[in-house]
């Protein structure tokens, strides 16, 4: 079925607008992370043998071995397109060659989502080797109501923010769209300014009105997050491409420097030097950023699995849940 639909269109797939606004915060390459399954299932095993334990330990290092190597593939697939979409507009036969090779490598994603999703039957059927039937009975009971809860939770969500939601929403579309018009349009005066070789003065006023523009943007998103945090961390409201180079509800910063650099003339040893340390620092500073969200992640979970039957117990994690939902909403002002 997936497959199908990555055949229709990837980059929805990718985006995970199909799934519930909760299920969307866990979203990796079409679907969930088949380590984050296993940190599911494993606990609410009865009696693993030695003999399991050992095998288990071993699936979930192989998983996260393969996991690394098709996140680090889609990384460079999509550094390839960026390089491709960068081609000098003014250049026609080049530039409609480069768009042409970009589109290619976008029906390459296409194959990792394939693979992200062979990966995630693969620790399937492993598992239930491993398994007794009645341990895998358990650990696809395990699976069910971890996904059951967390469309449980995105409702609950939903339905605190139900009344504004929609209106706000649809408000930021229409001022995401005056935002994109005004960004093209401040873009064309940067570069009729460049190739007029205006003076620095008019140069430094229209970089100025480009930097106020983005700060628009943020501010944009920031009130966005309060609405309906999960709608702006899946990507929804930007095109199907853009969805594919989306991280925590916008552009990786350090993305946007290997795509300016390259484009600026004569840099002085001195600003070679900056713009290094700026790269490192910002790449630490996503690192800190994904790893805080994947532990919040890891936290939401452990709330979502509290038993269902412990009726007081279940209520207080759920909130609880409810509550690192909010937490969210910091990482994309972050």
């Amino acid at each position: 079925m997936k497959a199908e639909a990555a055949k229709a269109d990837v980059f929805y797939l990718i985006s995970g607008a199909w799934k519930s606004s909760v299920e969307r915060l866990f979203l990796w390459i079409g679907g969930y992370r088949p380590s984050q399954l296993l940190n599911i299932i494993v606990p609410k095993l009865d009696a693993l043998t030695d003999a399991q334990i050992v095998s288990i330990n071993n699936l979930c290092f192989s998983t996260l071995q393969s996991e690394d190597a098709l996140s680090q593939g889609l990384e460079k697939l999509q550094q390839i397109m960026i390089k491709n979409i960068q081609a000098d507009p003014l250049d026609f036969r080049y530039y409609g060659f480069h768009m042409a090779a970009a589109i290619d490598k976008g029906e390459v994603v296409e194959s990792f989502v394939n693979q992200a999703d062979h990966l995630r039957h693969q620790i399937l059927l492993y598992m239930s080797r491993i398994l007794t039937v009645g341990q895998a009975a358990q650990g696809l009971l395990a699976m069910g109501e971890y996904f059951q809860r967390l469309r449980a939770l995105s409702s609950l969500w939903s339905t605190a923010r139900s009344s504004t939601q929609h209106s706000r929403k649809r408000l930021f579309e229409i001022e995401y769209g005056n935002w994109v018009e005004e960004q093209d349009r401040q873009n064309e005066e940067l570069r009729n300014a460049l190739q007029s070789n205006a003076s620095n003065t008019q140069i430094h006023q229209l970089v100025e009105s480009s930097l106020n523009q983005y700060s628009n943007l943020f501010k944009m998103n920031a009130e966005a997050a309060k609405t309906d945090v999960f709608y702006l961390i899946s990507g929804a409201w930007k095109t199907s491409v853009e969805s594919l180079f989306h991280w925590i509800g916008g552009s990786l910063p350090s993305q946007l420097l290997n795509i300016i650099v390259p484009k600026i003339d004569a840099l002085t040893d001195q600003q070679i030097v900056s713009i290094h340390n700026l790269r490192l620092s910002c790449q630490q500073a996503e690192d800190a950023l994904s790893i805080g969200l994947e532990k919040l992640q890891q936290s939401m979970i452990n709330n979502i699995q509290a038993d269902p039957l412990d009726f007081g117990n279940s209520g207080f994690q759920m909130v609880a849940a409810m509550d690192k939902l909010e937490a969210v909403e910091c990482f994309i002002i972050e």
